[in-house]
């Protein structure tokens, strides 16, 4: 019997894990903001350029980057930009997408290097590093939480149990009675070991705890929920192990707080239209039309980006800033 946060960590990333391979695209099993339109990681990559003037030594760092499209385009956009040197990291525990990220990143920044790294612990010290990433919060493993106790799974049955401490106190902090909580291991104690950086990130999720289980699979553009409105299971998941994407609704409160106790400064939170917007939207879609032509940019779906019923309200878009503590100077005469 094992917890249900290690069996879903087992089927994304274990040995024949559903992500290690590419599922993303009109070819997948889902689209991605990624995927839909170039625009998305260039208004990102813009919005960037604004803010790295005052550093010498950068890194753009993407967590979750599964082919590699997203900072290949964030590479694209600055090459356009500035002559600074930049570099370029991706984090990715998972061997056999490093080499489709290599390809992809070369394909589109052929005289850019990239280096890709197994773990965030490996990350060297940069004078400012920009996370990004997009939809990477849904994809860890999480414990299904329901008025104290926590799903289990043995022999192809999902069973409730007594919850260990630390999930209680997450539950109550946060007012769950029902929901997934999600399992973070190292992942921000990482980020508070780095000095200076954004984390910029897209996800979609609620803002109050709903107290519902969202928890669902993906597979050919189509969605089936593990829980029915009764609370009964679709025991038939178990025969579809890592051939389906396993996701869930991210509460934004949770990762706000985790944040906050990095004394990081949340600089953009909102519907992922507005955040768009803000990060420069109109400037990136101006520069497109003007160099590439209206042709070329009705291609690139910028629509579903920001349509409300599509990824413009449904998703979430974010950014925490954490700086050095200043040393404070000692006026002693």
């Amino acid at each position: 019997m094992i917890r249900f946060s290690n069996f879903m960590r087992e089927w994304l990333y274990g040995t024949n894990g559903y992500y290690r391979e590419n599922h993303i695209g009109a070819n997948g099993d889902f689209y991605t903001s990624v995927s839909a339109s170039k625009i998305f990681g260039y208004t990102i990559s813009n919005f960037i350029l604004n803010h790295i003037r005052n550093y010498k030594n950068i890194a753009i760092v993407e967590i979750g980057a599964n082919a590699g499209h997203l900072i290949s385009d964030i590479a694209v956009y600055l090459r356009y930009h500035t002559k600074d040197k930049i570099n370029f990291v991706i984090i990715e525990p998972l061997d056999d997408l490093h080499e489709i990220q290599q390809k992809t990143f070369l394909q589109e920044n052929p005289n850019t290097n990239l280096t890709i790294l197994n773990s965030l612990n490996s990350l060297q010290p940069y004078d400012m590093t920009f996370f990004v990433s997009n939809e990477l919060f849904d994809a860890f493993p999480c414990e299904i939480y329901n008025e104290g106790k926590i799903a289990f799974v043995e022999n192809s049955n999902l069973l409730f149990h007594n919850a260990p401490k630390d999930i209680l106190e997450t539950a109550k902090k946060f007012n769950i009675l029902r929901g997934e909580i999600p399992i973070f291991n190292d992942f921000f104690k990482c980020l508070s070991n780095l000095k200076e950086w954004y984390f910029i990130s897209f996800d979609y999720g609620i803002l109050e705890t709903n107290n519902e289980f969202s928890i669902r699979f993906y597979k050919d553009h189509k969605v089936e929920s593990l829980f029915t409105k009764d609370m009964e299971y679709n025991r038939d998941f178990f025969n579809h192990f890592a051939k389906k994407d396993i996701t869930y609704e991210v509460n934004f409160k949770i990762i706000n707080h985790e944040f906050e106790k990095l004394n990081a400064k949340k600089i953009l939170f909102g519907r992922q239209n507005r955040i768009l917007v803000d990060m420069g939207l109109d400037v990136v879609c101006s520069w497109w039309i003007e160099n590439f032509g209206l042709e070329s940019f009705a291609k690139q779906n910028t629509k579903l980006l920001i349509e409300p019923s599509m990824f413009g309200e449904r998703f979430f878009g974010f950014c925490f800033k954490k700086s050095s503590p200043k040393q404070s100077k000692n006026n002693k005469t």
